[in-house]
Formats: C-alpha cells, structure tokens, sequence
C-alpha cells in the first residue's frame, strides 16, 4: 500500500507543476514577454536574454540536448510540457505548433 500512495502522491506534483507551467506561459503570453521557435530560443538562451524555456514533449532529443547544455552554461531555466507541440502552441493562442517557447527577461 505504501507504493501505491508515493505513486500518487508523484502524479498529484507532476498536475501540480503542470499548472505552474500553463500558468507561467498564459501570464508571459498577455504581457507579450514570449518568443516561439527552436531558432529564436536558442538564439535568446546563447545570449542570455530568456529567464526560462518550455519545451514539448515531442520535441527532438538533439534540439533537447544542444537546450540543456546551453542553458546550463547560462543559468536558464528550463521546463518541460506536459503535452505536444501542438497543445503547446494552442496554449499560446497559436493556429500552430509550438515546440519551444522561451519567457524573456523583464
């Protein structure tokens, strides 16, 4: 019984910082404080003018790994999407996809 309740006790932090996550991108998206696209991104994350990245969940290993280990270099945070990119970029109130989105600073 006591693996069953960590277990849940795990997916109740997972819808937690899922809502986090929605929450942060709707709040930057009305305040127009987003940039869309894996080349925007990572052209914002290299020079350091992004506070935070979120990216889908179907998004290429490659474009995951080349985020990661420039954001750890600039001290970015990064987070992951609970849904693809599509949800992702409906989220955003895009007609489009949305692999990643990046919240800049200010």
């Amino acid at each position: 019984m006591a693996a069953k309740r960590t277990e849940k006790r795990g997916v109740k932090k997972e819808r937690k910082i899922t809502a986090d996550t929605t929450k942060i991108i709707k709040d930057a998206v009305k305040k127009g404080r987003v940039v869309f696209g894996t080349n925007a991104v990572m052209r914002g994350v290299k020079r350091g003018t992004l506070e935070c990245v979120v990216y889908a969940n179907n998004c290429p290993t490659g474009s995951i790994a080349d985020l990661l280990h420039n954001a750890k270099i600039a001290g970015i945070e990064i987070r992951a999407f609970n849904g693809n990119s599509v949800a992702l970029g409906e989220l955003c109130g895009k007609p489009f996809s949305v692999l990643m989105v990046g919240i800049t600073i200010g």
